[in-house]
């Protein structure tokens, strides 16, 4: 390096840049940095944002709990059917598309509360690979007869894998749905189907799905016929 007058140069800095959460890290100039961890998003990269399972657990039950509180500040509405809210277990297969099937267990509850028609709900689920998520979202139950029901749905997730599937990060989504069979005492039996995902926002998106038996309980006196 040569001397120019009374100073030195300053030396170039090499970038250090990594994988953003949004892609590859952008370069912008040696003195802008990146886009990414050493940049914009500093501290929102990988290591940023796969914090501890339990972080997301906290993440998925707390937005569950948000919308208990919403829908309760907004006014009770009841259900055009007129049906009470339910504990739901279910068992059944994880990762049923993939080899690295295991037994699943979950429970759940279903609010009677509606926003507009739909139902909101929150549960905790595990696996015996030692995998555990919480989750919370909304369902529109569908009657395709009195005795026949059927429940797309949608939730956030709380993922954290134990000794189970990777699924990329710990704060996923939950699509899928059910059809159910309505007994005379409004309990229901179920199969549904569920896929989970991370749509993208790690760099690994392996998606799992999911088979499960549900029987659901009404946990309050059924309404009057």
């Amino acid at each position: 390096m040569e001397r120019v007058g009374n100073y030195w140069p300053r030396p170039r800095q090499p970038l250090h840049c990594t994988r953003g959460v949004f892609g590859s890290a952008r370069r912008i100039g040696d003195r802008a940095g990146c886009l990414g961890p050493c940049g914009v998003f500093g501290g929102m990269g990988r290591a940023g944002v796969r914090k501890s399972g339990a972080a997301g657990l906290v993440l998925a039950l707390g937005l569950g709990l948000a919308l208990a509180i919403a829908f309760a500040l907004g006014g009770r509405a009841p259900a055009a059917a007129g049906e009470p809210d339910f504990f739901a277990f279910s068992a059944g297969g994880y990762d049923v598309n993939d080899d690295r099937t295991a037994a699943e267990f979950r429970v759940e509850y279903r609010s009677d509360l509606r926003f507009w028609k739909l139902v909101p709900f929150i549960g905790l689920a595990g696996t015996t690979d030692e995998a555990i998520y919480g989750f919370a979202g909304l369902g529109l139950d569908i009657f395709l007869h009195r005795r026949l029901v059927a429940q797309p749905n949608a939730a956030f997730v709380g993922y954290s894998k134990g000794e189970g599937k990777d699924l990329g990060g710990e704060f996923q989504f939950r699509t899928g749905g059910e059809i159910a069979w309505r007994f005379d005492d409004y309990s229901r039996l179920a199969v549904a189907f569920h896929h989970i995902s991370n749509a993208g926002i790690y760099d690994d998106n392996p998606g799992t799905e999911l088979l499960v038996l549900t029987y659901s309980v009404p946990f309050t006196a059924a309404p009057k016929r």
